[in-house]
């Protein structure tokens, strides 16, 4: 009986200890391939943050790239239009010119060469540059909003939503100031049409004070 104990020991213990071994083993194998999920799911959260990242990154210098574009063509338009409409206009008094300082201004002017022509035949130099001189200012104005339009357009899904919205309502205001001022000079409608163009004068440069502090933020971000 003694033997036989000490033999079921010896087997129990030899038993425990080959239990214990496959537990270990099989608790070891477990865990490995834990580790080894866990590390494919980080490897994977890595690789999806970087990914995340470089798609920000890229935005952001494709934004830092447009900003200053659609900015620059914006302010060009705004100015050529506030200089258009304004109520008080200048014109350099050409019927006192003498005949070479009158050459030299009909040369350098923007008139098309026909129209330079007719300016040095005209009995009345200065009015017939200041009423054929505004077609070629508005000319000038309306490309410079088109070309405007046309980029941020091209640009919107780089800029921010609410510098979007600023910069169509800068555009939108010149636009129709531009278009009520030249409705003035094709029908001369009495009184003048100025609903638009005070729009223009008593809204623009507070949109577009707004509009360069958002764009100078967007462009200084530490992103």
């Amino acid at each position: 009986m003694v033997a036989g104990g000490g033999l079921s020991l010896i087997i129990y213990q030899i038993f425990k200890h080959l239990a214990a071994r496959w537990l270990d083993s099989r608790f070891d194998k477990n865990l490995q391939n834990l580790v080894h999920e866990q590390n494919k799911e980080i490897e994977q959260l890595k690789s999806n943050l970087t990914r995340a990242f470089d798609r920000v990154s890229k935005l952001h210098q494709r934004e830092f790239e447009v900003l200053p574009e659609v900015w620059a063509k914006t302010n060009d338009a705004y100015w050529a239009t506030r200089s258009l409409v304004a109520s008080i206009q200048t014109y350099p008094d050409l019927n006192r010119m003498q005949a070479a300082q009158l050459d030299e201004f009909i040369i350098q002017c923007e008139l098309a060469e026909w129209q330079k022509d007719e300016l040095r035949a005209s009995t009345n130099r200065t009015d017939y540059y200041r009423d054929n001189i505004y077609w070629h200012r508005l000319q000038l104005a309306q490309n410079a909003l088109r070309t405007a339009n046309v980029t941020l357009s091209k640009m919107a899904i780089f800029i921010r939503p609410e510098i979007k919205t600023n910069l169509e309502a800068l555009l939108n205001l010149a636009w129709g100031a531009i278009s009520e001022d030249e409705i003035n000079h094709q029908h001369d409608p009495r009184p003048r049409l100025r609903e638009d163009i005070n729009k223009l004068n008593s809204r623009g440069d507070k949109i577009r004070s707004e509009l360069e502090q958002q764009i100078r933020e967007r462009l200084y971000a530490p992103e």
